[in-house]
């Protein structure tokens, strides 16, 4: 078992312990650390969420693939963060984190049922409080006005919600199209949330990677039914599925180009900042599951985050870990206003965008799940219905803690970027430390803790249709 190599990690971490405890008890709060970089109103922003984008499938990420040209040319031209997490391996919470800077356990939304509150401060407030028309476009429903998560948009149009069998991309871009039509010379900010890479795995004939498999699979099955059969599937099967997500991400990628191209055909393009995102990533079989919402491993919360806005930020890829939960106040703090008195637990970009700041590469982020499934998995598995799981990252390594189970895994990252072998010891020396600080976080989060106890309340008939509609209920 490796152990620490210096007394610089033990004095980290126990400076990363005081960070998380005074991040927990709120100590944090507006204001940024980059800067004022602009003023409020000089540029536009334009924030894209695409649903269920694992940073590993995109070519930015590996050279490998050829399914992403409009994603990978923005990395390209913006900043680039190549090591960027959700604070969670599903929508809702994380979906709420970047709205907030605030973890699940912090902003209460961690259940299928769970509403964002309107007593926390959303980034869409704050960028309306700067004179931004705010608008928000969404094809998850879950993240929208239903949930709260419209608070603060002057309007939040839901109308691309379809499900997740239907394709709704193009109704995305073209309601954001309009959005930009409609703009004119007001300044906006304008959330778009694409659901296409989202279970189910839809074949798209013009961006065929598929057509050669002669398995038993077939495009557009139930999520349901794959996971009910992941264990006798075989490697020409998992690849077709992944080759399946990645069509989704294809078409996807396009209609984002047609939303950038539209854009530079209205001449904003110069003075929009783009910034680029995914709510958490998908698995395929990496660790024993199909879908997400199950772990804390990388393919389901390492996610892209790009920052475009030509003249003001130079083209730049940033190796240090970020959150999230870091692009409310790098918003912040790009838009030159502070926000006093409004409580997050990210921290600016702006520094790093810039190359003031150097960052630390032993920054300890944290990620969650507290999930149990409104209806049965078809999986003969009781325990794949309820998943309760926190996870630390600093520097090289990563610990992940089972609260049902009480198991610890430990990860030397470095050296094993799949998270494949378990290195955790009784006694060892940096699985001791990370316990400890991992153990003060989980005491200290906030009401919205997790409980592996915790049953599922009694949900609305139609609440719960649509939330089939998703998958997320069976």
């Amino acid at each position: 078992m490796p152990r620490a190599t210096t007394r610089s990690l033990w004095v980290k971490l126990i400076g990363a312990t005081i960070l998380a405890l005074l991040l927990v008890l709120g100590a944090c709060s507006g204001g940024g650390d980059g800067g004022k970089t602009a003023e409020a109103g000089d540029f536009n922003i334009l924030v894209i969420v695409i649903d269920t984008l694992a940073a590993k499938h995109l070519g930015c990420y590996d050279s490998s693939l050829d399914n992403s040209p409009v994603i990978d040319r923005l990395a390209a031209e913006g900043v680039f963060f190549n090591r960027a997490y959700s604070t969670a391996p599903w929508t809702q919470p994380a979906v709420a984190s970047l709205f907030t800077s605030l973890m699940p356990s912090d902003n209460g939304v961690q259940q299928v049922f769970n509403t964002l509150s309107d007593s926390l401060v959303s980034v869409t407030e704050l960028m309306r409080e700067r004179g931004l028309w705010t608008q928000g476009v969404t094809s998850n429903f879950i993240v929208a006005d239903e949930f709260g998560f419209a608070q603060g948009f002057e309007r939040m149009n839901d109308s691309p919600c379809a499900g997740h069998d239907a394709i709704t991309s193009a109704d995305v871009t073209a309601a954001a199209k309009l959005v930009l039509d409609r703009a004119g010379r007001r300044p906006f900010y304008l959330y778009v949330h694409y659901f296409d890479p989202h279970w189910t795995f839809n074949h798209h004939p013009a961006f065929d990677r598929t057509s050669g498999y002669a398995g038993r699979l077939k495009a557009g099955m139930d999520i349901g039914d794959l996971r009910s059969i992941r264990d006798d599937l075989d490697p020409v099967d998992i690849a077709y599925l992944e080759n399946l997500y990645r069509e989704e991400i294809a078409y996807t990628d396009q209609q984002v180009g047609e939303l950038l191209a539209h854009l530079q055909q209205l001449g904003l393009d110069d003075n929009t900042l783009v910034v680029l995102t995914a709510d958490h990533g998908e698995e395929f079989m990496e660790h024993g599951w199909i879908g997400h919402t199950a772990s804390l491993y990388d393919e389901l919360i390492h996610v892209p985050l790009i920052f475009h806005l030509p003249g003001l930020l130079a083209a730049r890829t940033v190796e240090q870990p970020v959150s999230l939960m870091d692009v409310l106040p790098t918003l912040v703090d790009l838009t030159g206003r502070p926000a006093p008195g409004v409580r997050w637990q990210g921290k600016s970009l702006v520094g790093l965008m810039k190359g003031t700041d150097p960052g630390d590469p032993e920054r300890p982020l944290f990620a969650e799940v507290s999930y149990i499934s409104p209806d049965d998995w078809p999986t003969g598995d009781d325990q794949q219905k309820r998943f309760f799981k926190t996870s630390l990252r600093v520097g090289q390594w990563k610990l992940i803690h089972d609260l049902l189970t009480d198991q610890l895994e430990l990860y030397d990252l470095a050296n094993d970027p799949g998270e494949m072998t378990n290195v955790w010891q009784d006694g060892s020396t940096i699985g001791q430390e990370l316990e400890g600080l991992l153990a003060v976080w989980e005491q200290n989060r906030g009401e919205g803790g997790l409980d592996p106890d915790a049953e599922m309340p009694e949900m609305d008939a139609a609440l719960l249709k649509k939330l089939r509609s998703l998958g997320y209920v069976h």
